[in-house]
């Protein structure tokens, strides 16, 4: 065995010796020159399908064709909202919406109504060019008074805003009332420019009546331009009233339940607009139940005057008419203030309806019968002396 694994490992070196021979390497003979190449002739057959030298290889040369948009149409408008449609050449259909989505022609007219704050139309505006605001050239518009405060109007928020209407709402401030407290009974409202300057902002002031007090005493110490009205509330018993300077001051609201009145109000000389609720020559202030609660003047050409049954008090007298000859007054009053029947030259007869009792019990002011010729005042049950 090792005998013939000897020879086989020796003739195997023989021949790797004759292979790695340094002579030069032996080149065999060229061979024959083979057929010229063919290239393909590649056609599209009229079924679609690619060919190639003719043969159908039964490939399509052309995918399935595509879905297009064929229509764009706006199919219905709600306010600002336009919707549109499209319609894809499969047949299905989808749509989207454009709010404001259209260009407004200058030349568009629109409608705008300005608006209180509760709705109530002020002006209306129209054939105006959208999108341009006119302006409001009505008078500023006002809100009542509440029992915490007042308001102002501050501007115009914008409400409905469609191509051929808009809207325009009033705003206002609130502005509440600062109460300084005399006694526990009572408390006054010093409406002075000095620190409170706002007050001369409001048209109507409305007086409350706080919990557990009766007096209030309201002071205008410098000139108001704006106010048109004081309001005292229900539940009042005693007011003191101040106003010098209120050049456009209309309205004097008093309440049913008050007892006892202070007003100075230089009427004739600053108060030309001031409104009264006029009775047979007699000029009052009240409010809406009682409208003859306090009489303020009377002014007749008549010899006998006859004050209102529902009168509780008695102001000045000094634009009493002289002519007046007699006067009857009722066991309404309560009161006589200030000058009263003052310079009443003519005047003679007083009657009162009530009892001797009952006109003693009204508070009168000292001088409420100077300079009158009358000496007595009859009553029901007797006379009582004026001398």
């Amino acid at each position: 065995m090792k005998k013939l694994f000897g020879s086989i490992l020796g003739i195997g070196l023989i021949f790797l010796m004759a292979g790695c021979s340094s002579s030069t390497p032996q080149v065999g003979p060229q061979g024959e020159k083979g057929e010229p190449g063919n290239t393909p002739v590649v056609t599209i057959g009229d079924n679609g399908n690619w060919f190639i030298d003719g043969v159908d290889t039964n490939t399509k040369a052309q995918g399935e064709a595509g879905v297009s948009v064929t229509k764009i149409e706006k199919t219905s408008t709600d306010g600002l909202v336009d919707t549109y449609t499209i319609t894809l050449s499969n047949g299905r259909t989808s749509t989207f919406t454009v709010t404001n989505g259209k260009d407004v022609d200058i030349d568009t007219k629109c409608t705008i109504k300005w608006l209180n704050y509760d709705g109530t139309l002020l002006e209306t505006d129209v054939d105006v060019n959208y999108p341009i605001v006119p302006s409001y050239d009505g008078s500023e518009p006002r809100r009542p008074s509440g029992t915490e405060g007042f308001f102002t109007f501050s501007g115009w928020t914008l409400g409905t805003n469609k191509t051929t209407e808009r809207t325009y709402v009033a705003n206002f401030t609130k502005h509440e009332y600062v109460f300084n407290y005399d006694t526990k009974n009572s408390y006054d409202i010093a409406i002075d420019k000095s620190n409170r300057a706002y007050y001369y902002d409001a048209y109507q002031i409305l007086i409350p009546k706080l919990d557990d007090v009766e007096s209030v005493s309201v002071a205008f110490e410098n000139e108001s331009v704006s106010l048109e009205q004081i309001e005292f509330s229900e539940g009042i018993t005693k007011i003191r009233f101040y106003l010098d300077y209120g050049y456009n001051f209309k309205y004097l609201v008093l309440p049913n339940s008050l007892e006892t009145i202070e007003i100075n109000m230089n009427v004739e000389k600053y108060m030309k607009n001031i409104m009264y609720n006029e009775l047979n020559g007699g000029y009052y202030f009240g409010n809406n139940t009682n409208p003859y609660l306090y009489l303020s003047h009377i002014d007749t050409d008549g010899t006998s005057f006859n004050i209102s049954d529902k009168c509780k008090f008695i102001s000045r007298g000094s634009k009493v008419n002289n002519t007046i000859i007699s006067i009857t007054i009722p066991s309404s009053v309560k009161s006589i203030v200030y000058t009263g029947l003052t310079n009443c030259k003519s005047l003679t007869t007083i009657t009162y309806a009530g009892t001797v009792e009952e006109w003693n019990a009204i508070e009168k002011s000292g001088s409420w019968d100077s300079n009158i010729p009358a000496t007595e005042v009859t009553c029901s049950n007797g006379s009582v002396s004026l001398v």
